[in-house]
């Protein structure tokens, strides 16, 4: 058995010319690169199909509506549930998720991503110019969000509740494009954070950017992989309420909210455990 596989450079020829097109209509009949068999896998393209149908009947006729990454997280969930059938062999060849975003997915793709000004996005079709923009690929960042959804054990969390907090920025930025994005427990517990922000009527912007960095230096010190959701928490937290900290000083100074020094953050930590012990 075999899959269809497309390259980067058939992906940007294929974007240029749906970008060239001056309206809906031309941009409708131009058809999809021809695609590679590859060996590997057995129904693959049936399970593709069935997987790609559910995204193709959500998608509004009209213009992007506001709740576009809402309707991309629910349908994400199922999406991931239908492709983790398919043989790692598959799932790991970037080649085979721009084959499903041009062949199958590529009216979502402009929906979802596109601009007035350029209706497709080469990273949006896996042609992005560097390793981590190939999360921005439309089918793989919804199977990367729907896996993060299913194996994140959060008690009280659905999947679905976990796929569909909502932030495109939070999650590609701050999950999908770091190695958080590799422990679903802790990425869930993180996005969950954030969410509790804006939740409360604080912007979660700059908090959660400042907080990424400091997780992101701990996840090159901490397993977070084995962690549980009390376990996530406690050490995710702590991270938020100093970048919450630092983001207020900023703006208590009347200043652009500058990177937070991580390293300081660490040191202060260590200075204050410290302190503890030797006062006990």
């Amino acid at each position: 058995m075999s899959y269809g596989a497309i390259s980067r450079s058939q992906v940007e020829v294929f974007v240029a010319e749906l970008n060239a097109a001056k309206t809906l209509k031309v941009r409708s009949e131009i058809a999809p690169p021809s695609h590679a068999e590859r060996a590997g896998g057995n129904n693959v393209e049936e399970v593709v199909i069935t997987a790609c149908a559910a995204i193709r009947g959500s998608t509004p006729t009209e213009a992007r509506a506001k709740d576009a990454d809402a309707i991309e997280g629910q349908l994400s969930v199922d999406f991931y549930r239908q492709l983790i059938q398919l043989p790692p062999e598959v799932l790991n060849d970037l080649d085979f998720w721009r084959y499903v975003a041009c062949a199958h997915l590529s009216g979502f793709i402009i929906w979802r991503d596109g601009s007035s000004a350029l209706p497709a996005s080469r990273a949006g079709f896996g042609a992005g110019k560097s390793a981590a923009a190939f999360q921005d690929c439309v089918p793989y960042r919804m199977f990367r969000r729907g896996q993060i959804a299913c194996l994140a054990k959060v008690p009280g969390m659905t999947p679905l509740q976990i796929a569909k907090i909502p932030g495109t920025d939070l999650w590609r930025s701050h999950v999908l494009r770091v190695r958080i994005g590799n422990a679903p427990t802790a990425a869930a517990t993180y996005l969950l954070t954030a969410d509790g922000y804006r939740k409360a009527g604080v912007s979660p912007t700059e908090i959660s950017r400042e907080a990424a960095k400091l997780v992101k230096r701990l996840r090159s010190n901490l397993l977070m992989d084995y962690l549980d959701s009390d376990e996530c928490r406690d050490v995710i937290e702590p991270e938020f309420r100093a970048a919450e900290d630092h983001v207020k000083r900023e703006q208590a100074q009347g200043q652009s909210v500058k990177p937070v020094n991580a390293a300081k953050v660490l040191k202060d930590k260590t200075k204050l455990k410290r302190r503890r012990k030797s006062s006990k």
